[in-house]
């Protein structure tokens, strides 16, 4: 028998509710996509339900919200490749080695909810419905994530000082990288860990400031090692975001990057190759900080430096990407799917 952890809200767990939302027992970014849903449905008055297993038979609810496709295809294998009825599920990147397994099951799916117009088209002429899909701008917390006075930017950081790699300062200075460093080889080529680590090499010997923050980064001896890396809570995430002039996505596939949007949210100056939802969250504002995904390592160092030089206001950034939230996310999604 498979174990099932399920947090119930508002009523005994013998009512059905609106909503039940799979997210997995991955603590990197899921479950915080989970919970954050769950606020902004509940939000809208519906009921909810959430479980944090990748194997388990459908809670008791109408909808089924899944805020990942991998999570709904773990769920179908599980169950015999059968989903619930009024299946919906959030679609992040498109894997071309997996894409006959994935359409099977996506297109039994009620709704297919896109992070970008990208994915939406690669996928849609792959073989998706036309009729089950939309796509919105990933959505991220100005609650969570927002502009800091330095002050309490201090504070915070004296309370996870030992999750750094080095000493760092708590001013807006550096140029910031967020993400998970993993050897395996799907994560290797669609990160682009080695473009990364070759960038933040040539800035760091011209004297700017660089910052990773994710798992996985402490341990790599090619990185330069003035380079700060920090490894902690993603509740503290929006501290270091607070500490970086510029943010820095050099990915050649996404769903997102989800850390772009958030670390606008914290007034960060955007810079990332055109993947993802990072062409329709950038050119409304910052056209100059997109990047073709085959430039060369000249071309993005200067890129960045430039934008590090003259880039918009912080709160500018942030108070443009605040509409992005998920209570926002969430009336698209119910209005478009529930009745």
């Amino acid at each position: 028998m498979h174990s099932m952890q399920t947090i119930s809200r508002n009523v005994g767990m013998t009512t059905q509710k609106d909503i039940a939302i799979y997210h997995g027992n991955e603590k990197w970014a899921l479950r915080g996509l989970g919970i954050d849903f769950e606020k902004a449905f509940s939000s809208l008055g519906l009921t909810t339900t959430r479980s944090e297993s990748f194997s388990c038979k459908p809670l008791n609810a109408k909808y089924h919200f899944f805020v990942q496709q991998g999570q709904l295809l773990r769920f179908a294998a599980y169950n015999s490749n059968s989903i619930p009825a009024n299946s919906f599920t959030l679609f992040t990147h498109v894997n071309m080695d997996n894409i006959p397994k994935e359409m099977g099951i996506l297109n039994k799916a009620k709704g297919v909810i896109f992070f970008s117009q990208l994915q939406e088209a690669l996928l849609q002429s792959n073989g998706l419905s036309s009729n089950n899909h939309i796509a919105i701008i990933m959505a991220a917390s100005p609650e969570k994530h927002r502009v800091l006075e330095q002050s309490s930017v201090s504070k915070r950081l004296a309370l996870d000082r030992q999750s750094t790699s080095r000493k760092v300062e708590p001013k807006r200075k550096y140029v910031g990288f967020c993400l998970k460093y993993w050897s395996k080889p799907t994560y290797i080529n669609r990160k682009s860990y080695g473009v990364i680590i070759e960038v933040v090499n040539q800035l760091t010997s011209r004297g700017i400031n660089c910052l990773i923050i994710g798992p996985g980064w402490k341990n790599n001896k090619d990185l330069d090692k003035r380079v700060t890396v920090v490894e902690t809570e993603y509740e503290n995430y929006e501290v270091y975001y607070n500490m970086m002039k510029v943010f820095v996505s050099l990915s050649s596939n996404e769903g997102g990057p989800l850390p772009l949007l958030e670390s606008m949210m914290c007034g960060c100056i955007p810079v990332s190759t055109t993947t993802g939802f990072a062409p329709e969250l950038m050119l409304p504002i910052f056209p100059n900080g997109l990047l073709a995904c085959n430039q060369s390592l000249a071309e993005i160092t200067n890129k960045i430096i430039s934008c590090y030089l003259c880039g918009p206001r912080a709160d500018v950034i942030s108070t443009y990407s605040g509409q992005f939230s998920f209570e926002n996310a969430a009336k698209t999604i119910a209005s478009r799917y529930f009745q």
